[in-house]
């Protein structure tokens, strides 16, 4: 695969679990909620405190956006 689609790829990944987080801060937070104990308690943090997931979520599907159409851009017409 070429790097300009693993990016695109990532972006859209990216672009997607921000969606999905805006939507659902909450639940969203809590599907990650696995591994050990401190990453455990961390999106347990997180769960509780869903403005502010949404921002970050919020964050990560404008970065996601902003990856997947810049390797877009840089496709030759």
């Amino acid at each position: 695969m070429a790097n300009k689609q693993i990016k695109e790829t990532i972006g859209l990944a990216l672009l997607g679990e921000g969606i999905l987080g805006l939507i659902y801060p909450k639940k969203y937070s809590l599907l990650w909620k696995v591994g050990p104990e401190p990453l455990r308690e961390a999106m347990e943090k997180a769960a509780e405190n869903p403005e502010l997931m949404r921002l970050i979520y919020a964050v990560e599907a404008g970065l996601g956006f902003w990856l997947a159409q810049s390797q877009v851009k840089k496709l030759k017409k």
